[in-house]
């Protein structure tokens, strides 16, 4: 139980070419030169939000969660094509030229990544080693590989999904607990976890009978199946350019895709310094909130 009390949080909110990158930003409860600059990536059809419990539990330090386009208060990609895995980093970029050139302590940062979030940040570690003072991931060690022989198969389920997202419309709930509800199942996750998550995640909407409700304003498109994958080869070799000190944090038991033999040679690659097991789920550092930041800011501190 949580007895830490709420910490104030502003809304982040950055216009850029690709349009509005929105967020939630934490102050340091006392500001100091060394007060370390986290920057928090989601996972996949999360928001910002997701960090709350953590921020609670990392009072010391300034972070900075953005919602991934698409996702929470950010503004969906223009057009009505894929979410590629690269446009991310193009986002990512974008935000730290802006964060570097408000402040200066924002040139060098640590970086925290959940799930998508994790896959995001270890690609951006590898190609970006000159920005970070440390890299934490929570399950989201490189993104799923392709399978040799099903290209062309992935390719045509991708294909085929623009047409089935097209014609899809989106259920109307009665009430946010409802929406969160159905979120807590899909995701084998505790009720008032979820409602954290679908608060940001939903806006007020009618449909054609005139009935009101709540939507999902996450943009249908990020449903859409990936038409390519990097190979195994290719991830490990980007894994070993990671040049920042890393730690890796997962849930007991892993996810049924996760293959154990691929992700020992993923850590390997990546000279991750050190690997933390907590019994829980997917959304661990939600679920377990203060020892996940415990294990983050005693690595933070090591290479702050």
């Amino acid at each position: 139980m949580n007895n830490t009390p709420c910490r104030p949080v502003k809304e982040f909110r950055l216009e850029t070419r690709n349009g509005l990158l929105a967020g939630l930003h934490w102050q340091p409860v006392k500001v100091t030169e060394s007060t370390p600059k986290i920057l928090a990536l989601h996972g996949w059809l999360d928001n910002a939000a997701s960090f709350k419990p953590m921020a609670d539990y990392l009072l010391d330090c300034e972070i900075i969660a953005i919602d991934f386009p698409g996702h929470g208060h950010s503004d969906w990609r223009a057009g009505n094509l894929w979410y590629h895995l690269v446009d991310y980093l193009e986002d990512l970029a974008l935000l730290h030229k802006h964060l570097s050139s408000q402040h200066q302590d924002w040139q060098e940062f640590h970086l925290l990544g959940h799930s998508l979030g994790g896959v995001i940040s270890g690609l951006w570690a590898a190609a970006m080693p000159e920005t970070l003072r440390s890299l934490s991931i929570i399950e989201g060690l490189g993104p799923l590989s392709d399978t040799a022989g099903e290209n062309t198969q992935r390719l045509r389920k991708a294909l085929n999904s623009l047409n089935k997202l097209e014609d899809k419309q989106l259920r109307l709930f009665k009430s946010t607990h409802q929406a969160a509800l159905v979120r807590a199942k899909s995701n084998a996750m505790e009720v008032e976890l979820a409602q954290i998550l679908v608060e940001r995640s939903l806006q007020q909407a009618e449909d054609d009978a005139g009935n009101n409700g709540w939507r999902w304003s996450t943009d249908p498109r990020l449903m859409h199946i990936s038409p390519n994958r990097y190979s195994e080869t290719q991830i490990l070799e980007m894994l070993a350019d990671i040049k920042a000190p890393s730690l890796l944090l997962h849930g007991d038991p892993l996810p049924d895709f996760v293959n154990i033999e691929v992700m020992k040679n993923r850590i390997k690659a990546a000279r991750i310094e050190k690997v933390v097991c907590i019994k829980g789920h997917h959304h661990l550092h939600m679920q377990h909130p203060e020892v996940t930041a415990k294990h983050v800011r005693h690595h933070i501190s090591r290479h702050h």
